[in-house]
């Protein structure tokens, strides 16, 4: 196993480099935007309504991706130190 990855439980995380964190979130956000025909702007004002329609697995990772992307942009510091350095993997296929 990479020495960069470590394993949780069912869950593997692996420690990103900000470039590639941000290249990770940017065809996140590509892939959603084509998929929903909008832009991730349009999307995180319908989220920000409140309405559960706009509470699914894929739009919340799309909007992960694209807040992760911002904090990377702006270089932003997280208190925990962990936004856009891991992402989490699902071993149970999901």
């Amino acid at each position: 196993m990479d020495d960069r990855v470590k394993s949780f439980d069912r869950i593997k995380v692996r420690h990103l480099e900000p470039g590639e964190a941000k290249a990770k979130y940017l065809a996140r956000i590509h892939e959603s935007e084509q998929s929903f025909g909008m832009t991730s702007e349009e999307m995180e004002k319908l989220v920000s309504t409140g309405d559960d329609k706009w509470e699914t697995p894929e739009i919340l990772r799309w909007m992960s991706a694209y807040h992760g992307y911002q904090s990377l942009s702006r270089k932003e510091i997280p208190t925990d130190g962990t936004v856009g350095k891991t992402i989490g993997v699902s071993t149970t296929g999901d």
